[in-house]
């Protein structure tokens, strides 16, 4: 037998864990629409079926996502509290955060990663050429050749 304040308690819960997956839900969709994808569905790691059971991993919430458009898309994220794939694991701390806020963040971490791609492309052409620009024997001399 159970008390009636064990219900209560386990009723609660309940509806915690379902505000918790309402906000990954959420959160998930302004994420993968920042990357140019839409969510088609997301369950936790090691389901069997349906949903299956929360598992908190050093900070990650461990879950599998599966997209609408670019399924095979890896979407990396980092800040001061976590680093990872947000398609395999969402971070505990954005439970706490705003879709919003979320959102800034994300968006914030893309644009810097775009743009540190960009450079590194730009640096590649310049170098390619620089490369043109050399006789053979300068190439030689740099052990380029």
């Amino acid at each position: 037998m159970i008390t009636k304040e064990q219900w209560d308690v386990f009723n609660k819960g309940r509806k915690i864990k379902s505000k918790i997956e309402d906000h990954i839900t959420e959160s998930l969709k302004v994420i993968l629409e920042i990357y140019g994808s839409k969510l088609a569905i997301w369950y936790y790691s090691g389901a069997k079926e349906g949903m299956g059971e929360m598992r908190i991993y050093f900070g990650e919430i461990l879950i599998q996502v599966e997209m609408q458009e670019n399924p095979y898309k890896e979407i990396y994220f980092v800040d001061e509290c976590y680093n990872g794939y947000l398609n395999c694991s969402f971070p505990v701390h954005f439970l706490f955060l705003s879709t919003d806020e979320i959102k800034d963040k994300v968006s914030k971490f893309n644009t810097k990663m775009e743009k540190e791609e960009q450079l590194k492309v730009k640096k590649e052409k310049a170098k390619k050429s620089a490369l043109k620009k050399l006789t053979k024997k300068e190439r030689e001399a740099l052990g380029l050749s």
